[in-house]
C-alpha cells in the first residue's frame, strides 16, 4: 500500500508527505552525489532521513515514490474536500 497513515478527524491541521521519485531529469542535471534516495519509508507514518546521522519524522500520511497522485488524494484529500463542501 502507498499511503501509510491515518489521519485524525480530531485534529485542525493534518500533515501529508510523498517522497517524489528521481526523475529522468533529476538524473541528466544533478551531480552524481545527488542522485541518491535519502528518504525511505518506515512504520505507517514515519519517514527515515539517512544522510550524516539517521533521523526519523512522523506525520499523518506518508507516501512513497511509487504513490500516484490518486493515492495522495483518495487518502488524504477528499475528506477534507468533503468535510469542506459539507461546510465543517
Amino acid at each position: 500500500m502507498t499511503s501509510t497513515g491515518g489521519g485524525s478527524d480530531k485534529t485542525s491541521v493534518q500533515v501529508a508527505i510523498r517522497i517524489r521519485p528521481i526523475t529522468n531529469e533529476d538524473t541528466a542535471n544533478l551531480p552524481t552525489r545527488f542522485q541518491r534516495q535519502v528518504l525511505t519509508t518506515s512504520t505507517p507514518n514515519q519517514v527515515i532521513v539517512q544522510s550524516e546521522k539517521k533521523q526519523v519524522f512522523s506525520y499523518d500520511y506518508v507516501f512513497g515514490p511509487e504513490a500516484t497522485q490518486q493515492d495522495v488524494y483518495d487518502k488524504s484529500v477528499i475528506k477534507l474536500v468533503d468535510n469542506f463542501l459539507e461546510g465543517m
